[in-house]
């Protein structure tokens, strides 16, 4: 399996604005429902205030939550999922909710996957492709859209 991956907007929340994070999702070549996902989550800015994750609600787009996941990020420390969707269970062949994503990472991964994880909470867009095979030998390719909330 390869993964890549890329912070945008790594600045503080403060620095960080509607137009800016627009201008982001708009180059990036997103699948159309990690799109239709990054347009709701920039209708849900308050100004040029990042969403609270109080005004997100995953049943709006209810065909997206299979492929939705929400992690609860307390920097320098876990990572806590708190929902994730079907499709993510599947294709991790186990359901990741309850989960610390650090503490069931590779031990030298940890360090780093925490740092990138503080910044999407600091105000980060993170946006990776993970390419893999089925079960069944075909090749596979899924997109990861990282949204601070």
């Amino acid at each position: 399996m390869t993964f890549s991956q890329g912070l945008y907007g790594g600045s503080p929340i403060t620095h960080f604005d509607t137009t800016r994070a627009s201008q982001i999702l708009a180059n990036l070549p997103l699948s159309a429902a990690n799109r239709r996902l990054a347009d709701y989550w920039l209708e849900l800015w308050d100004g040029d205030l990042l969403p609270l994750r109080a005004r997100f609600s995953p049943a709006r787009g209810r065909d997206l939550l299979p492929g939705i996941m929400i992690q609860e990020i307390e920097p320098g420390k876990r990572v806590c999922v708190r929902l994730c969707g079907t499709a993510i269970t599947e294709a991790f062949g186990c359901d990741l909710t309850g989960a610390d994503l650090i503490a069931i990472s590779p031990d030298d991964t940890r360090e780093s996957r925490l740092a990138y994880h503080n910044l999407i909470a600091e105000g980060a867009i993170g946006f990776g492709v993970r390419r893999s095979k089925t079960r069944y030998g075909m090749a596979a390719e899924s997109q990861e859209l990282h949204l601070p909330l």
